[in-house]
């Protein structure tokens, strides 16, 4: 496991000052920028020397002009500079001892006559994953990749240190959009049976008959017919950063339309259909993800004596559109996800009056891929990432409370539902493979965003009765005392009983 970020036993240093006898020994103020843990970009004069302890740390560094030194050293897990020198006389020291660890190394010369120095030095063994990619070109080369680095300007150059240290992270966001859809239409489902769990299901007569008793017993009239529920629903998502992994902001709007029908007056089975509209906006400025899915569920409860157990489950395919880097650099990719997701639930509830209250556990599992894709756009910022999955398994303990009551001479029943969750954080993807298309080395990222947790989920909804066949619906869920993942899911629903 990747530890998280951990503040430095020493602060991140950035100190203007030569560090060796072999950097320049006069010092010019040079066109120079640097970027340490995605602060931004601040001017700085060189030479330049940063030191960086502990874990996920991040330096971005640009120059163009004449007689630049730059030094980094980053003694922790999965850390990332890119240099990029633009001008003449140009020398690079870099230590990165650690694993996981991800270098670019970029000087290009103006002159035939520039003197240009790359020491750089990575953790070696077994366990040292390390990657780096180093160029020392000139601004006339014909070479493809070459060329494209030689044109930069220090903008432009900037744009590319930036992806260079974050890109490969923003993939991951796929997945966990995957995740939220498929949630939110396991939301919606649960919801359903809990607003129509004490819909009655008693009345004598029916010319309906129970084919399980032969044809012999009458069904009850309230299990005769066929109710169709359709539910509009928006939800928010928010996901903070982790190592491997950028956060994001997620809004979900969702269209359901299902219905159900009872086996016998204990047994009640539905199917429902589900399309997605969703756009995630990641975070530090590194681009956008639009998604389109489409989910099919079913969904099943029995009760009989207080008791009940129900299940739930779905599936789907979600089609991803992402933006990075708008403009001129605008990165873009097309590609597709697939889900399941399957909860099962059980409990008993006592009875007074209007109120039924009592416990109830559960267990969830879900699963979604992400298909490999390539993206399109400028050779420098572009990538080719792996298919990646992630698995999730969570169960819980709570309590539920169902009320029945009348508002404004209407039926109303409502129920309220609080547990806590342990989310195990099964991971299926320790590490995302990925390449960034002008190098054929494999970049590997280290995953830490799917680890255990501990934390509060509620859920509530009423139903109110315009007629005896129709109901009008309000319901939502909302996440309590999560440090790394928020979700809000709000629904209105009609259902109407043909």
């Amino acid at each position: 496991m990747i530890p998280s970020k951990q503040p430095s036993a020493a602060p991140v240093k950035l100190l203007v000052l030569a560090i060796l006898s072999c950097f320049s020994g006069t010092s010019v103020f040079a066109a120079s920028e640097v970027n340490v843990n995605a602060a931004g970009f601040q001017p700085a004069a060189s030479p330049i020397t940063i030191v960086q302890e502990g874990a996920s740390n991040t330096v971005g560094i640009v120059e163009n002009a004449a007689q630049l030194d730059s030094a980094v050293k980053q003694t922790g897990t999965f850390n990332r500079v890119a240099i990029i020198q633009l001008g003449n006389d140009k020398a690079v020291l870099l230590r990165q001892p650690g694993v996981f660890n991800r270098a670019l190394v970029v000087q290009v010369a103006n002159t035939a006559q520039d003197r240009q120095n790359i020491d750089a030095r990575q953790g070696e063994g077994v366990n040292a994953v390390n990657y780096i990619y180093s160029l020392q070109t000139s601004a006339n080369s014909t070479k493809p990749i070459e060329a494209e680095f030689g044109r930069l300007t220090l903008e432009q150059a900037k744009v590319v240190a930036n992806n260079f240290v974050l890109a490969p992270e923003v993939s991951r966001v796929n997945v966990g959009m995957l995740e939220d859809i498929s949630l939110n239409f396991n939301s919606v489902l649960e919801n359903q049976i809990d607003q129509q769990r004490f819909q009655p299901c008693s009345e004598p007569t029916s010319t309906a008959q129970n084919s399980d008793a032969g044809g012999s017993e009458p069904l009850p009239l309230a299990c005769a017919g066929k109710p169709f529920f359709a539910t509009m629903g928006y939800s928010q998502a928010n996901k903070a950063s982790a190592p491997g992994f950028s956060g994001y902001d997620h809004s979900i709007r969702s269209a359901t339309l299902g219905s159900y029908f009872w086996l016998n007056p204990q047994t009640k089975l539905g199917l429902a259909f589900q399309y997605t509209d969703s756009h995630s906006t990641v975070k530090d400025g590194l681009g956008s993800v639009h998604a389109k899915g489409y989910q099919i569920g079913a969904f099943g409860s029995f009760s009989d004596a207080g008791y009940y157990l129900d299940a739930i489950g779905n599936v789907g395919r979600v089609d991803f559109s992402a933006d990075r880097f708008g403009g001129a650099s605008r990165v873009y990719s097309d590609s597709k996800g697939w889900h399941y997701t399957g909860r099962a639930q059980g409990g008993y509830f006592f009875e007074n009056g209007g109120l039924r209250f009592g416990p109830f556990a559960s267990a969830s599992y879900s699963k979604g891929t992400a298909d490999g894709y390539q993206e399109n756009g400028s050779t420098l910022l572009t990538q080719v990432i792996d298919k990646q999955t992630r698995e999730r398994i969570s169960a819980s303990l709570g309590g539920a409370f169902h009320f029945n009551d009348t508002l404004a001479g209407y039926p109303v029943s409502s129920y309220l539902k609080a547990e806590v969750v342990r989310d195990l954080g099964r991971g299926s993807n320790d590490v995302l493979q990925s390449r960034f298309s002008f190098s054929p080395q494999m970049v590997m990222t280290p995953l830490n965003d799917n680890t255990a947790d501990t934390y509060g989920r509620v859920s509530a909804g009423v139903n109110v009765a315009l007629r005896k066949d129709v109901k009008l619906t309000f319901s939502g869920t909302t996440l309590l005392h999560t440090d790394r993942l928020k979700r809000h899911n709000a629904y209105l629903g009609l259902s109407v009983d043909f």
